[in-house]
């Protein structure tokens, strides 16, 4: 079950993607013993929207993998690891797959750079 930092992050975000002022702010923020890094973006009703994000939880020793789904209406965890088994291979494999499954085929989308 999510703990409880995830689901005050999940629950936050909007019915729709992020734009990238939003990711950004998202990013800097602080919420306690989490650290929040939008991961991919792409073109969608001509813009530039975030659809996927990492939440690391110290704590709770978890990397939550979430991505706007259109299908779904809202945000949706994708996938979750132990913080000792994420890699960044992992996750970007995962963002992959669901990128592909998720929006039409071909559709371009890249990872965000997160300083």
């Amino acid at each position: 079950m999510p703990d409880n930092q995830y689901t005050t992050v999940l629950d936050s975000l909007p019915d729709r993607p992020l734009s990238i002022e939003e990711a950004d702010v998202l990013a800097n923020s602080e919420p306690e013993d989490a650290i929040i890094a939008p991961l991919t973006v792409m073109a969608i009703d001509g813009e530039t929207s975030c659809v996927t994000l990492s939440i690391a939880r110290e704590k709770a020793e978890m990397t939550y993998l979430m991505g706007y789904s259109p299908s779904e209406g809202g945000w949706i965890q994708i996938q979750s690891w132990t913080n000792e088994e994420w890699t960044i291979e992992k996750q970007d494999t995962a963002v992959e797959k669901w990128v592909s499954a998720n929006f039409h085929e071909g559709a371009e989308h890249s990872f965000l750079e997160v300083d």
